[in-house]
């Protein structure tokens, strides 16, 4: 399969197991990456909140790391970002 062929989610997939091979293949290490990733972001929001940072400075930065953390799983998985959000939003819009 070739770039042309692939997702967004599945070329990040790819990317990640070519930049981080020593990881290994374990799903466990992509989803490590997304609570690493989800605790920057939490930690931006803190240096925010102390007045440390702006959100227009590291905020977009942080969730833009966390989207291709979630990403890579999503990839290894053959889903989007559209589709599982799509899913999702259909159930939780009715709460």
């Amino acid at each position: 399969m070739n770039d042309q062929d692939m997702t967004m989610e599945q070329t990040i997939y790819a990317w990640r197991q070519i930049r981080w091979p020593k990881e290994g293949d374990h799903p466990i290490w992509d989803l490590a990456k997304v609570a690493e990733e989800a605790g920057e972001v939490v930690g931006t929001g803190i240096k925010v909140a102390e007045g440390r940072a702006t959100t227009d400075t590291e905020l977009p930065d942080e969730l833009g790391d966390l989207l291709i953390a979630i990403s890579s799983v999503a990839g290894r998985h053959g889903w989007t970002i559209e589709q599982l959000r799509a899913a999702r939003w259909a159930e939780v819009r009715t709460r």
